[in-house]
């Protein structure tokens, strides 16, 4: 369908201010202005702007050509119409684009996209990305999508809520998934494909990777998991890991440290033989059990389903917007949950009460913040400089700052870590960089990441595959900085937390 097969007289006020921006966009243009609205459009491409005009002279003080950046609006419009555009832009553009977009339009003003958005988004996949930067769709249709720029970001919770109230839960996998889900949302977005059907398909193998670090200090501590006495499908597998891990670091179960250094030697590829083929037994008995269990009986068997050709647990894709926009705010609920849970099945004799299982459960979380790889790593730079000042750093009289705060995105990645001033880190704290900031810093942050790619190769592609769902040797910069840019903006727009820049 084109842009000019939608029904502008019932998305959009009498003498709204709109512009059409793409390409090939004379019809929807000169449709508009013969509505009586006061359109103006902005065409990308110079020969369907010289066609245009010479077909439609009425044209002629309603087309401009902008193939580069946009002229600059002195008052928000009332809607946008973009026709012919999203499918010509590369998948990490779109999201530049969009938010280029949303500061165009007066809040509660609409945004039209025809159904024409390429082989890369499925429409469910272009809602998620719109809502992420402050859209809320109001129309899905056959026409096209309608979108209206919102104040504050917010979705309903009632279906992941009636699990977490409603459903009987016999052992922690129901909550154990939905944590996943928030996990996987909020940081893993290359675990994730979406199908034309409405259905997301997310990786068991992420799913079950993040099984292991949620049950890891659970099994140190013997927390029960399970009613009646009984244990997790896949403990017995896991005792022998982490008592593999415990000679092989000496390194005591009962510190945080044990799953780090575990951790980190298996993104470095470091792990002896013995310890990486009992990993994968524990990851597929893992996988098992999550199958089993809370993909086949959350909700009756009616939320989730597996794809046994693809190795992905089926979710409907609105219920996973779900998840990306509002596990933030889910996931320590949820913890509450299971330590209720966990305390309900050790009954009133037990040695422990319910802080001491948030903790716990809080703890693989906050293991991760030891930047000790990266700090050797600059210590020994030559020539060191703080990434947000550019004052120099000497000897080891510097910090390690975590780009996306720790607190909020709970990644330590390599990527993520940057070399600052004891004081640039202290003002900025918990807050996020400004886009503006890490624009003028992309050379910068991404010679540091260079550094560190030669330093850790293995661990920091390791990451990155995880990250960005492949490394790239030719690209990885570009597909990097994009993905750093995208989580910024959704931190700012979704979860209004505030931005900071040296000053």
């Amino acid at each position: 369908m084109s842009a000019s097969s939608m029904p502008f007289q019932q998305i959009f006020w009498p003498g709204s201010r709109l512009i059409v921006y793409g390409t090939g966009i004379g019809a929807t243009v000169s449709e508009l202005v013969q509505l009586g609205y006061p359109a103006h459009g902005w065409e990308r491409s110079v020969e369907f702007l010289e066609a245009e005009v010479q077909s439609d002279r009425l044209l002629e003080n309603h087309l401009e050509l902008v193939e580069t950046s946009k002229p600059v609006l002195y008052t928000p419009v009332d809607g946008m119409i973009c026709a012919n555009l999203f499918e010509q832009l590369q998948p990490h553009e779109v999201f530049s684009e969009l938010l280029s977009i949303r500061e165009l339009i007066k809040e509660f003003g609409r945004l039209v996209v025809p159904h024409q958005l390429g082989s890369d988004f499925s429409a469910e996949q272009f809602i998620l990305l719109a809502q992420r930067v402050g859209f809320s769709c109001i129309e899905h249709h056959a026409q096209g999508l309608v979108f209206t720029k919102r104040a504050v970001a917010g979705q309903p919770l009632d279906r992941i809520e009636s699990v977490l109230r409603n459903d009987r839960k016999s052992t922690s996998y129901k909550l154990a998934l939905l944590r996943a889900f928030c996990d996987i949302a909020e940081q893993d977005e290359a675990a994730v494909r979406w199908h034309t059907n409405g259905q997301v398909g997310v990786s068991i193998a992420r799913i079950a990777e993040h099984w292991l670090r949620y049950y890891w200090p659970l099994q140190v501590r013997e927390f029960p998991q399970i009613g009646r006495g009984q244990r997790l499908a896949f403990a017995a597998d896991l005792q022998v890991l982490i008592q593999q891990a415990e000679q092989e670091f000496h390194t005591s179960a009962v510190q945080p440290e044990l799953l780090s250094l575990f951790l980190t030697a298996w993104g470095q590829q470091r792990l002896p033989q013995v310890m990486q083929d009992q990993l994968q037994l524990v990851l597929k008995k893992i996988r098992h059990a999550i199958v089993q269990g809370p993909v086949t009986f959350a909700s009756g068997g009616e939320m989730f389903s597996y794809d046994k050709v693809h190795k992905q647990v089926v979710v409907n894709a609105e219920l996973w917007r779900e998840f990306c926009l509002t596990g933030y705010w889910v996931r320590d609920s949820l913890l509450v949950r299971w330590a209720d849970l966990t305390c309900s099945f050790a009954g009133n004799g037990s040695s422990f009460n319910k802080a001491t299982v948030i903790a716990c459960l809080f703890e693989n979380q906050y293991i991760e913040r030891n930047q000790t790889v990266a700090r050797k790593h600059y210590v020994r730079q030559q020539n060191l400089h703080c990434v947000w000042t550019n004052s120099r750093l000497v000897g080891d009289k510097f910090d390690v700052d975590h780009m996306l705060p720790f607190s909020a995105w709970h990644l330590n990645d390599l990527w993520n870590l940057q070399p600052a001033s004891k004081k640039a880190n202290n003002q900025k704290r918990d807050k996020i960089p400004a886009p503006q900031l890490l624009v003028s810093n992309r050379d910068e942050i991404i010679e540091n990441w260079r550094y560190l790619h030669t330093c850790e190769e293995p661990l920091f592609e390791f990451e990155l595959e995880r990250t960005l769902g492949g490394f790239h040797a030719n690209r990885w910069e570009t597909e990097l900085f994009q993905h750093l840019m995208k989580r910024v903006e959704s931190s700012v727009t979704a979860r209004q937390m505030p931005t900071w820049q040296p000053g």
